[in-house]
């Protein structure tokens, strides 16, 4: 249907992009491009295509406006040709409907730009930071950890924390015992400068204030080994709950064996994953 419907001022199409869905055709134009030819598809599975005649602006009943949309893109998967048209009054709703979103959009835009730099500019100041190196590194993750090992070191003396940036954008913290996983990050998470999207399948970066002023890395990874003495606490700390469960006292070392993988334990899948998960929570 796509391919024969004819497309004007008015017609309803509908794209099933997340920022599109139903709208109306506001205006046709001819495509200064027509008549050229590109190339789609995997290599082995190639398709000429002739560009369209035409370019269409589209309204959307969202708010959102797409303009200059070409013919063999309407006339695509992604896009549907509805049946009716819309007439002058529904088009002049629309548009005024767009501009008002439009305008909406741009003073969201510009106190969210407000707001960055005055946070910005208040952290740049602050005293509770002085101890921090100040830099333009967003998202490399040099200056954050340089940063982060300042952090650490005040909020946790004592502890031996690894801080190595691994390749661009990715920094490495490993310690053990000490604070838990949670308290670590709870102290330098500060620093992630984004995070994978699995529904959209890539990286969305997340650019903060701080890290404007203070650095950020695009993934920040934690590791907490635990020590022989710590796994011995936890151990005897999980056999309390259980009582007899048919099996002696484990030692670190069956632990560390992976003697406890098949050993059932009340409400685990085995008694390993109970103990690493308990001495996970303690601090050491």
């Amino acid at each position: 249907m796509n391919e024969t419907m004819k497309i004007q001022r008015g017609t309803r199409v509908h794209c099933i992009l997340a920022h599109a869905g139903e709208g109306v055709v506001t205006a046709v134009r001819e495509d200064p491009n027509a008549g050229n030819t590109y190339v789609i598809g995997l290599p082995g599975r190639e398709r000429v295509r002739s560009t369209g005649q035409h370019l269409y602006d589209v309204v959307f009943l969202n708010g959102h406006f797409s303009q200059g949309v070409p013919e063999t893109i309407v006339r695509g998967v992604q896009w549907h040709i509805l049946e009716g048209l819309a007439d002058y009054e529904e088009i002049s709703r629309l548009l005024d409907a767009h501009q008002r979103h439009r305008t909406e959009k741009e003073a969201e835009a510009e106190r969210a730009r407000i707001a960055f730099e005055t946070e910005r500019d208040r952290l740049k100041v602050d005293p509770a930071y002085g101890h921090l190196t100040q830099g333009e590194d967003e998202s490399s993750g040099l200056l954050a950890s340089k940063n982060i090992r300042a952090i650490l070191k005040r909020e946790f003396p004592g502890v031996r924390f690894s801080v190595q940036k691994r390749s661009w954008g990715s920094v490495s913290v490993q310690w053990e015992d000490g604070p838990t996983e949670d308290q670590v990050r709870a102290q330098i998470d500060c620093f992630r400068a984004g995070s994978f999207d699995g529904m959209q399948d890539l990286y969305v970066s997340e650019k903060a204030p701080w890290h404007v002023v203070f650095g950020g890395t695009k993934w920040l990874n934690l590791t907490r080994y635990h020590s022989a003495t710590l796994i011995t606490r936890a151990i005897a700390e999980v056999m309390a709950q259980f009582g007899e469960i048919g099996i002696g006292m484990p030692t670190a070392e069956d632990f560390a064996a992976g003697k406890l993988w098949d050993v059932d334990a009340p409400g685990a899948h085995n008694l390993e994953s109970l103990i690493r998960k308990h001495a996970a929570g303690l601090t050491g």
